[in-house]
């Protein structure tokens, strides 16, 4: 489920993150989309700021380019 542009507060930092992780690596939006499968605009809006992805796409974005999306209790951070 892709969220509006509101969710997108929340998961900004995440996304930024993932963005430049995936530029640092030398993917190509289209070869993480497809990899995701979802299209090239979807991932382009998502780092775009124009809409928020949900979890699952962001849990298999961040694994595609080496991360695990971990939940820490706020306390620990």
């Amino acid at each position: 489920m892709t969220r509006t542009s509101d969710d997108m507060g929340a998961v900004r930092p995440l996304v930024d993150f993932l963005k430049t992780e995936r530029e640092r690596l030398g993917y190509t939006r289209n070869s993480v989309a497809v990899a995701l499968g979802c299209k090239h605009s979807q991932l382009a809006a998502w780092e775009d700021g124009r809409n928020a992805p949900g979890v699952n796409f962001l849990a298999s974005w961040g694994a595609l380019l080496g991360h695990d999306l971990a939940f820490i209790p706020q306390e620990q951070q």
